[in-house]
């Protein structure tokens, strides 16, 4: 008689990944940058007036998605080490955001330093360095200046 090969046992915690993670991470981050609001002005003489407004959208983060999906940043990125469906699709979310940021910035819908910032910790566009040349010296004279008025 012969044994039977047993399977091997999976050790830790099942997965909480769903194959569904992978199209929802997209739907998020996939979101339009902004959307148009009407506002309403009254003048004094009683005539009201509609104007369109650009509004950006809320910017779009692992964090808040994560947070939807009831878990911690840290399982996203493990469930990409795992899954390479929902790598790909991270990979495309993380684009996503980044041309979310451009849009808005491109528009003038963020400060351009809020802009500069979230570019710089959130996707890989760093500002670039600028070297100063000098060809010659460059002297400094302190100056130091007295109260007068005062003894």
């Amino acid at each position: 008689m012969t044994k039977s090969a047993k399977k091997p046992r999976r050790r830790g915690r099942p997965s909480t990944y769903k194959p569904i993670y992978a199209q929802q991470i997209l739907e998020f981050f996939g979101q339009p940058a902004a959307h148009d609001e009407i506002e309403l002005w009254t003048t004094k003489g009683g005539t009201k007036i509609e104007k369109k407004k650009e509004v950006p959208n809320n910017f779009p983060t692992l964090e808040r998605f994560a947070c939807n999906l009831g878990v911690e940043t840290s399982q996203l990125v493990s469930w990409a080490r795992q899954h390479s469906d929902f790598r790909a699709a991270l990979a495309r979310a993380k684009s996503l955001q980044k041309d979310f940021l451009i849009q808005n910035c491109a528009k003038g819908l963020y400060n351009s330093h809020f802009g500069i910032f979230l570019a710089s910790n959130v996707t890989d566009m760093r500002p670039a360095k600028q070297e100063i040349e000098s060809s010659g010296s460059v002297s400094v004279k302190v100056v130091q200046y007295v109260d007068k008025g005062k003894k």
